[in-house]
C-alpha cells in the first residue's frame, strides 16, 4: 500500500513563536516571566535575564523547548550574584 506523501509544513513566523514562549512562561509558575526577554530569528531562540534559582533557569529552557517552531536555544539566563546558591 503506498504512503502519504508527508506535507512539509511552512515555518512559523517567529512573532507567533515569541508570543507562545512568553504565553508558557507566564503560566509557569516557577518561571521570572518579568525578568526574561525573548529573541526568536528564523527558529532560533535566545532567552536573557536574570533569575534566583537554577531551578528557575531549567524551568524556562523547558518551556521554549516545547513550543512548534524552535529550532535551537541559546540559554543565556543567569543566575542572581545574591541567590545563596550562586554563592556557594
Amino acid at each position: 500500500m503506498p504512503t502519504k506523501p508527508k506535507v512539509k509544513r511552512p515555518p512559523r513566523p517567529d512573532e507567533d513563536i515569541a508570543k507562545e514562549i512568553v504565553r508558557k512562561f507566564k503560566a509557569d509558575a516557577e518561571v521570572p516571566a518579568e525578568r526574561i526577554s525573548v529573541n526568536v530569528a528564523q527558529g532560533f531562540v535566545i532567552i536573557e535575564g536574570t533569575v534566583s534559582w537554577p531551578s528557575q533557569k531549567l524551568a524556562a529552557q523547558s518551556c521554549v523547548v516545547k513550543v512548534r517552531g524552535v529550532r535551537v536555544l541559546e540559554n543565556r539566563l543567569r543566575l542572581e550574584p545574591n541567590s545563596s546558591v550562586a554563592a556557594q
